[in-house]
């Protein structure tokens, strides 16, 4: 199923309190792919007429996933280190570490960050609220529900101390690991060469990639040398889109804005998906069934070998007691804490399944030194990742959230699970 990018040019949203906005005035690239990535078309739109416009020139009219890139100019890149000795309580005091960059009231503002890991550093991207939510609604009212919001800017990924150099005919985006500015091409001759000044220990690396097309400002780049210069016939945006991965960038659709996650849902390759699933289950269910007449077999023969084995230790006794059991009693033994494991699954799997889909496990792993349950899993948000912490403390458990990450359109996190003592 094909996939829809848009990119939002106006630089602008008016907010009004007394008038709603209508949208009409919001101008648009689009680009089309397939599944494979290749281009199908790219054109211009306005709200209104976007996807009538998609639908001519391509032919589709539902979509594997719709990409908002909207303009860098109306968003406040900040790259920071966060207090907090585990993830969970980083990204609570994230919001107020960004506020000290913010000239506006932390109230008025949504904040989205990256990946949050003890002792490095946090990507975040701040953003009105009012601006957010207006250009979704206006969207919304056209029926265009992007499930992916961030910038032209944030796809951009440098690599250890080199600087990524973006260049169209109107803007240059320069990204370092810790910055990201956006600036028109006559200032940026002047300023990458500052920017990338060499330090007493290496040289920085600056990879420029020009989309522009007049020559003037891959001239200018051609006389610095430090600079590797790459020019492109294909456009900016194309570009962007083919090499789109939603773990470089930050999506926007977090917190208030999460509820519109997951809407592009192809459900024809879901049915399938599903039909296929539950060919494997019963199969699955098959086997183990089988598995279980051989293990209820290997059972009696066992448990009939244990009994011989206590008769031939300590005669012949009577009743239908657990061999295993009175084995212990004899030698002094207990039950152990085996039960930790059972408990611990039960509960977190309880939990899980009160959630519903916006959790899935990727992997489970118990510790019997420790007794302690972790486990690799996605939620829908943080504030999902935040909902199951809470349901799971409110039991049984204790719960340590080791590294919380965005990963695509969702948060990929490490959680560890104990008993309370």
């Amino acid at each position: 199923m094909n996939s829809l990018f848009l990119r939002l040019h106006n630089e602008q949203i008016e907010v009004d309190s007394e008038e709603e906005f209508d949208g009409s005035t919001l101008q648009f690239s689009w680009v089309v792919l397939n599944e494979e990535s290749d281009l199908i078309d790219e054109g211009s739109s306005d709200a209104p007429s976007l996807l009538a416009d998609v639908a001519e020139a391509t032919g589709s009219e539902s979509f594997a996933r719709t990409v908002l890139f909207i303009s860098d100019a109306l968003t406040l890149f900040v790259n920071t280190e966060v207090p907090g000795r585990t993830s969970s309580q980083m990204t609570k005091a994230l919001p107020f570490t960004v506020e000290t960059y913010l000239s506006s009231d932390i109230d008025t503002m949504h904040i989205a960050h990256g990946s949050v890991r003890r002792g490095a550093r946090v990507d975040c991207v701040a953003i009105e609220k009012d601006q957010m939510q207006t250009i979704v609604d206006a969207l919304s009212a056209f029926e265009i529900q992007p499930s992916y919001c961030s910038t032209v800017g944030l796809q951009i990924q440098p690599s250890g101390n080199s600087i990524a150099v973006l260049a169209d005919e109107d803007s240059v985006w320069i990204r370092s690991s810790e910055e990201l500015a956006v600036m028109e091409p006559e200032v940026a001759v002047d300023a990458i060469p500052m920017i990338a000044q060499p330090s007493a220990e290496q040289e920085v690396e600056v990879h420029v990639r020009n989309f522009a097309s007049n020559g003037t400002f891959s001239q200018s780049m051609r006389k610095f040398p430090l600079a590797e210069l790459e020019d492109s016939t294909e456009s900016l945006f194309v570009h962007v889109a083919q090499s789109f991965d939603p773990d470089v960038g930050i999506n926007l659709m977090q917190g208030d804005f999460s509820v519109l996650e997951h809407k592009d849902i192809d459900t024809r390759r879901w049915l399938t998906t599903s039909v296929v699933a539950l060919g494997c289950l019963l199969v699955y269910i098959g086997v183990l069934a089988g598995e279980g007449l051989w293990a209820g077999f290997r059972a009696d023969a066992l448990d009939q070998k244990a009994e011989e084995l206590y008769q031939s230790i300590y005669g012949q006794s009577s009743g239908r007691q657990n061999p295993a059991r009175r084995m212990r009693s004899h030698i002094g033994g207990g039950a152990g804490q085996s039960g930790n494991f059972e408990l611990l699954l039960g509960e977190f799997a309880t939990v899980v399944d009160r959630m519903g889909s916006s959790i899935s496990v990727h992997s489970l792993n118990f510790r019997d030194v420790q007794k302690s349950l972790s486990t690799e899993l996605e939620t829908s948000s943080l504030e999902a990742l935040d909902s199951l912490e809470k349901a799971l403390e409110s039991g049984s458990m204790n719960v340590e959230i080791n590294t919380a990450e965005q990963a695509g359109m969702g948060v990929r996190a490490n959680l560890t699970m104990s008993l309370k003592s």
